[in-house]
């Protein structure tokens, strides 16, 4: 089961799940950097990835901070997800829902 406390660990790392990769950052820049670079590492390898299918997830921390906005990767805005699916569990807000 996916919990908080792993989403907390995961905390400014970059994780890798099969053909799908999580950059977490504390601040919308940050994640937007990381983006940034490993767009440009995969270009100057021949590969590319695909910006119609690259979301992201805002999880806060801090209850108290407000959303930071937008996150764009060039010129073009990324689509938010209220949650993602590993293996069998949906995270929604980096709390675990139940398994399917």
């Amino acid at each position: 089961m996916f919990s908080l406390d792993i989403c907390k660990r995961m905390y400014l790392g970059v994780c890798f799940f099969a053909d799908d990769i999580i950059f977490v950052d504390k601040t919308r820049e940050g994640v937007e950097g990381k983006l940034e670079l490993w767009r440009s590492t995969l270009k100057s390898k021949g590969f590319h990835s695909s910006r119609s299918k690259t979301e992201y997830m805002e999880c806060n921390f801090s209850s108290n901070r407000p959303s930071e906005g937008i996150v764009t990767l060039g010129d073009k805005d990324i689509n938010k997800s209220t949650h993602f699916r590993y293996l069998r569990s949906i995270v929604q807000r980096c709390v675990a829902q139940a398994s399917i």
